[in-house]
């Protein structure tokens, strides 16, 4: 767990995490990642295969981390938990996640709030994980909702 540490260089040290294809938990909350960051990130995720947890908030990645982040994450099968509250990354960005996140069946936790979640990306989102058996948490709090409903769509 790297939280608060400001690794606003991440590309310098991202690329190590290939050789830890083994890695179950990425935990990154707070530091300032930005767009680039997770971009690099991203480029290592592909081979994590055995990633069950990662936790990017608070990392201001917006709607170009969300979208390297999300293709890098098509095909994780192991994932349980992702974690990218607050990071501006909006419904393009939500979209990105959810669409990635398909494969995912085991997946059990999704937070994203913070990120201002709209209708498109809420409905899209909700489309992506209807066939999740073991979905029990989503947050999108925070977000610009009409169909309050939606705050848990597990029911």
């Amino acid at each position: 767990d790297f939280s608060g540490n400001s690794l606003m260089d991440i590309t310098s040290w991202a690329g190590s995490l290939v050789e830890q294809s083994n890695l179950r938990k990425i935990s990154l909350p707070v530091n300032s990642i930005g767009p680039s960051g997770a971009e690099a990130l991203a480029e290592s995720l592909k081979f994590a295969l055995e990633l069950e947890e990662l936790n990017l908030s608070m990392n201001k990645i917006g709607l170009r981390g969300a979208k390297a982040i999300g293709e890098s994450l098509r095909g994780h099968k192991n994932l349980r938990k992702i974690n990218l509250r607050i990071n501006s990354i909006g419904d393009q960005g939500v979209i990105a996640i959810a669409t990635s996140i398909k494969a995912a069946e085991g997946l059990k936790e999704i937070l994203l709030s913070g990120n201002e979640v709209g209708e498109e990306g809420a409905k899209i989102l909700k489309e992506c994980i209807k066939n999740h058996k073991c979905v029990e948490r989503i947050e999108v709090w925070g977000s610009i909702l009409k169909d309050r409903n939606f705050i848990n769509p597990l029911e």
